[in-house]
């Protein structure tokens, strides 16, 4: 066990289990033997180690150290579709867009439009109509651009 100095293996197993249940006496039950105590016990125990300096610097570390930005996910998307183009792999590909689509809630929007507007209601779609609809507009970019 760490010295006062330091932070105990249970004060970082707490502050990993509060990461990833978002429950400060779930993770002190996880972390800590809380078989006879009240949750009232559990409830106050956890309350102080999430105002402990050392174990709200250890969970900000591992937030740090495990937090996906929206432009990290958004890359991986696009190293995915660019692997599925190269590979002829449409499907794969159209995935990968609507993933893209999905971080930044563009899944969310209805689009329609009308015959000098290609857009059309894209919410819902499968993804093959989905891609047929993007084949449909890239159709239609084209010959605008001619």
């Amino acid at each position: 066990m760490a010295g006062k100095a330091g932070i105990t293996p249970r004060q970082v197993n707490f502050a990993v289990e509060y990461l990833e249940t978002c429950n400060a006496s779930e993770a002190y039950r996880t972390a800590y033997n809380t078989g006879n105590m009240q949750a009232k016990t559990v409830w106050e125990a956890a309350s102080r180690l999430l105002h402990n300096s050392k174990v709200v610097a250890k969970i900000e570390e591992i937030r740090k150290g495990t937090m996906l930005t929206v432009d990290d996910i958004l890359e991986e998307f696009e190293e995915a579709r660019e692997v599925a183009k190269n590979n002829d792999n449409a499907s794969a590909m159209v995935a990968a867009t609507a993933g893209k689509a999905k971080v930044l809630g563009l899944d969310k929007l209805t689009l329609a439009g009308d015959k000098d507007n290609p857009l059309r209601i894209v919410q819902g779609m499968t993804e093959i109509e989905l891609h047929e609809e993007l084949q449909r507009i890239q159709l239609r970019l084209t010959s605008i651009d001619a």
